[in-house]
């Protein structure tokens, strides 16, 4: 059973440079919970006005428009927006805004062998006009996250780290 996390989050939906508005402009969101998979539900949006406990002008640590993301000669207003086309790009980022990634990195005893759909499974295959009967034993073998007497499951851990997307354009931190 999957149970959303509280924490708050970030996320980037950056507009392909070809959009008929706001083309490679950003907009950044906050969720905490009702991610499911297939849709997230925003709790926060950056905003260049608050005009409601939603709507933000500054969402995490970014302020709308300002610092990396302000006024270029590209981006004349700033690099932010609250419209997308479908075909956005979106991704998950932290709170200064910077996209991040997800590895998984497994260490001692991290996963065990798991049965699948046969264990230890007594078969035979009569050949021959059954002059011969050849027996086996069968055993489906997996991998499975070990798990302790405490419903934890030791031996790995996520490391968050940040990625870098040259083609989608989004400014990179020089300091």
């Amino acid at each position: 059973m999957f149970v959303p996390g509280s924490t708050q989050k970030y996320l980037l939906i950056i507009n392909p440079s070809n959009a008929a508005v706001d083309p490679g402009k950003v907009g950044m969101y906050g969720w905490t919970t009702g991610n499911n998979g297939n849709t997230i539900t925003i709790n926060q949006w950056l905003s260049p006005v608050t005009n409601s406990a939603v709507a933000l002008s500054t969402v995490g640590q970014v302020t709308c428009n300002q610092g990396f993301w302000g006024a270029t000669s590209a981006f004349p207003t700033g690099r932010h927006t609250q419209t997308h086309p479908i075909g956005a790009t979106i991704v998950e980022c932290n709170a200064k805004g910077v996209p991040i990634g997800h590895n998984v990195m497994f260490g001692q005893m991290a996963a065990i062998r798991g049965y699948g759909s046969m264990r230890n499974k007594r078969a035979e295959w009569k050949v021959d006009g059954d002059f011969e009967t050849r027996k086996y034993i069968t055993s489906v073998f997996g991998q499975a996250l070990r798990k302790n007497v405490n419903n934890v499951y030791p031996g790995f851990v996520d490391i968050v780290t940040a990625i870098s997307y040259p083609e989608l354009g989004l400014p990179q931190v020089t300091s």
